[in-house]
């Protein structure tokens, strides 16, 4: 599950091989300076589009998952921090698969098709840390 402000991908793999996925955007208004009573009108209105995107996401991931729950090893969110920590207060969707949702988030800038086909060796990478006792 990658979620950026404006765009989203969710995606099931097999192995490392796309086995479904849903990419789509939504427009999210970019921040202004400008004060006064505008702004916080400006503000409703963003937080408005930012929940709209969240709950978009939600649906996509019920019809990308609901057909392979049985089968999900592991779920991974990716994008920035901020809108995840955003995106996970609005769907309570991942709660069921809190078990399987792993720590580890994915810095992806741009989640589109094209980020999708090449994320499936990335989803097998590993670090690795040596240390002298």
């Amino acid at each position: 599950v990658l979620v950026r402000l404006g765009r989203y991908s969710v995606a099931v793999y097999r192995g490392g091989d796309l086995a479904s996925s849903k990419t789509d955007s939504r427009y999210v208004k970019g921040k202004h300076s400008a004060g006064g009573t505008s702004q916080l009108r400006y503000t409703r209105v963003r937080e408005g589009q930012m929940r709209r995107l969240y709950i978009k996401v939600c649906e996509t991931i019920r019809a990308q998952f609901d057909p392979v729950a049985g089968e999900l090893d592991h779920v991974i969110l990716g994008g920035e921090k901020f809108t995840l920590n955003g995106f996970l207060k609005v769907c309570p969707r991942l709660d069921e698969y809190k078990d399987i949702t792993l720590k580890r988030r994915l810095n992806i800038r741009d989640p589109k098709r094209d980020t999708l086909d090449d994320l499936g060796s990335t989803l097998h990478e590993s670090r690795v840390w040596a240390f002298d006792w």
